[in-house]
């Protein structure tokens, strides 16, 4: 079987950075012992973004171009409390965003496998802001496709079932099974 390369992006919101680094690490765990992939490449837009100016929403002028959703094989979507923030007035959100991007390329391509996590830990809300982001978030679960995204219920931090579930989608190149990460 030739190797191939794998191209991965992480999208989410501002308040799971740990999460973040967290299926970075993951993920460059898995490419090494899985022998078919030669190279992953993972998408991160704090460390694949070059500081910089744009005439467009920062998210359409200067992330969209290097994330390259629609050319990528896999995208994670982690939540945890927040939608996050919108990339300009009346637009949604960047993760959503993402996210869309990355449906409505594998509705056209059958790529990417879109896989998006939620955080199950209690959230404590302090703030109307606060309240405001979890409720855009639950409205945006539930109105997620289930026929074109795997949709996980997750603990505080990644966890072992997570590589299980990743890696099957980097074997396979698509992910059914549901479980915690």
């Amino acid at each position: 079987m030739p190797k191939r390369k794998l191209r991965i992006v992480v999208a989410s919101p501002g308040d799971v950075q740990q999460e973040r680094k967290a299926a970075e690490r993951i993920i460059k765990d898995i490419a090494r012992q899985e022998a078919s992939v030669h190279h992953i490449e993972t998408f991160l837009w704090e460390s694949n973004v070059a500081p910089g100016l744009s005439r467009l929403p920062v998210q359409i002028g200067l992330i969209d171009p290097e994330a390259r959703i629609p050319d990528s094989d896999i995208v994670v979507v982690l939540f945890s409390a927040r939608l996050g923030t919108p990339i300009a007035p009346r637009r949604p959100t960047g993760t959503e965003h993402e996210f869309q991007t990355a449906l409505e390329s594998w509705r056209l391509t059958g790529r990417p496998e879109v896989m998006v996590y939620f955080n199950s830990a209690p959230v404590a809300l302090k703030t109307l802001e606060e309240v405001e982001q979890y409720a855009a978030l639950m409205r945006f679960r539930l109105s997620l496709p289930r026929t074109a995204c795997m949709v996980v219920m997750t603990v505080p931090r990644l966890r072992a079932p997570f590589p299980a579930a990743f890696a099957g989608g980097v074997k396979a190149g698509t992910t059914q099974s549901q479980g915690a990460f």
